[in-house]
Formats: C-alpha cells, sequence, structure tokens
C-alpha cells in the first residue's frame, strides 16, 4: 500500500509539471485514499504531509487561494506537521 501511495504521489507530480492540475488532483487523492488504509506511523505521515502540501499546490490555479479544498489541505499539513515535530 505505501508504494502504491508513493507511485500516486509521483504520478501526480508528473501531471503538475505538465500543468495538468486536474490530473494531478486526481492523483494525489488516490495517494491519500490508499494512505487512509495504512496504520499511522511517521512514515506514513511524512507522505501524507507531501500528498496534502502538493494537493493543495494543484488546486490553487485551478481554484483560487481561497478555494474551501485547498485550506482544509494546508490545515491537515499544519496538523501532521506538528504531530512530527512533537514526536521527534
Amino acid at each position: 500500500m505505501r508504494e502504491a501511495a508513493d507511485y500516486w504521489h509521483r504520478a501526480g507530480q508528473l501531471a503538475a509539471k505538465r500543468s495538468a492540475f486536474s490530473e494531478a488532483i486526481a492523483h494525489y487523492r488516490r495517494g491519500l485514499e490508499v494512505l487512509a488504509a495504512l496504520p499511522e506511523s511517521a512514515n506514513r505521515d511524512r507522505l501524507e504531509l507531501e500528498l496534502h502540501l502538493a494537493l493543495a499546490y494543484a488546486i490553487v490555479p485551478l481554484q483560487g487561494y481561497a478555494a474551501a479544498e485547498a485550506a482544509q489541505a494546508y490545515a491537515h499539513a499544519s496538523q501532521l506537521a506538528e504531530r512530527l515535530a512533537t514526536a521527534s
């Protein structure tokens, strides 16, 4: 499952590089879905953090900085970053 999430993340990155933001968003969402099935761990949290940041980055060009989904992704990324910082 972790490998699948990594592949979805990479696919999203490639799509974003081509400015195919709708495609990138779909890939990042799939990666997050796969991660949801994994048990919590620092490694999982790191990848989830990366996916949420990438998702927000891909949403902004299509919907703007005020997009609710981008704000949710940034908020979740912030929570993950805090959890990772306190775990260290």
